[in-house]
This record gives structure tokens, sequence and C-alpha cells, in this order.
């Protein structure tokens, strides 16, 4: 699913885990993934 801007997903699926796209954390829930995508600064 992309983001309001349209953009591409802020996370991406590693297993069970999510992965945010920007530093690669894994998190065991999509919204804690987007959460950290969304901490980072463009």
């Amino acid at each position: 699913m992309a983001d309001a801007k349209g953009g591409e997903e802020k996370y991406f699926r590693d297993g069970a885990k999510y992965v945010c796209r920007k530093c690669k954390s894994k998190f065991f829930t999509k919204v804690e993934a987007e959460k950290c995508h969304d901490s980072h600064t463009e």
C-alpha cells in the first residue's frame, strides 16, 4: 500500500516481520514500521 503522497510503501516484509525501508529496522507490527519510517527526515 502506498503512502498518502503516492510514494512507495514505508516498509517491506521479511517473513513475519515488517522492515523499515529507510533504516532496515525490523518490527512485529506494520504500525511500528510506519512510525519508524515517518521518524526519519528526508
